[in-house]
């Protein structure tokens, strides 16, 4: 047979490559499979599984909602921003449909307790972003270029926040920079502002 014959070549699953990646996917798959199974057994005990949907022509699902603080503890989160809510998966133009019934762990990762606020991880870069609630109300914190700002309340509380708050910060484009303690210390001096009463600002658009 000719050494260069098909035959005599591995089949492309087995690969230098991907065996050299099966064992790192394997771990993360693993880590991955415990975490929901861990994710799953916390929302059970607390009763933080609710039922999502329907959506048109996707099924209801059962959701267990989970916060992770930065600790790495389950935290029951008693109420769920929409931002965080699930939503079936798309591709293109196709809805993913996963089954009707079939139950998610979906994670919340959770920032800085700050108290009567519920504080997702601030991250990314140009912008730092943040989401959470605050007094029972959705807010959205942003940080980018030369200022910094904070977005509370109304159905969009992004495009129209029915409280609004910004300052500026350091110089194009350093607020788009901050560390992730910055902007949970802006969060907490933002809040502090809201809740003494201080007038919305006008937003520029």
């Amino acid at each position: 047979m000719n050494s260069s014959d098909a035959s005599d070549r591995p089949p492309a699953s087995e690969t230098a490559e991907d065996i050299h990646l099966k064992g790192p996917l394997e771990r993360i798959w693993a880590t991955r499979a415990a975490e929901n199974a861990a994710d799953i057994a916390f929302a059970e005990s607390v009763g933080a599984i609710v039922t999502e949907g329907p959506w048109e022509n996707v099924p209801a699902i059962r959701v267990a909602y989970v916060g992770v603080t930065l600790n790495g503890d389950h935290v029951k989160l008693e109420a769920i921003p929409s931002f965080w809510r699930y939503q079936p998966p798309q591709t293109g133009l196709l809805t993913i449909h996963h089954g009707e019934g079939q139950l998610f762990a979906r994670r919340i990762y959770l920032g800085r307790e700050i108290p009567g606020a519920l504080v997702g991880i601030a991250g990314g870069i140009a912008p730092i972003q943040a989401y959470g609630l605050v007094d029972g109300k959705e807010f959205y914190f942003r940080s980018r270029g030369d200022s910094w700002q904070m977005h509370i309340g109304d159905a969009d509380v992004i495009r129209t926040p029915a409280w609004f708050y910004q300052e500026h910060y350091g110089t194009w484009p350093e607020a788009g920079g901050i560390s992730e303690d910055q902007a949970y210390n802006f969060i907490e001096k933002a809040i502090e502002h809201f809740r003494s009463g201080l007038p919305t600002m006008v937003r520029e658009l």
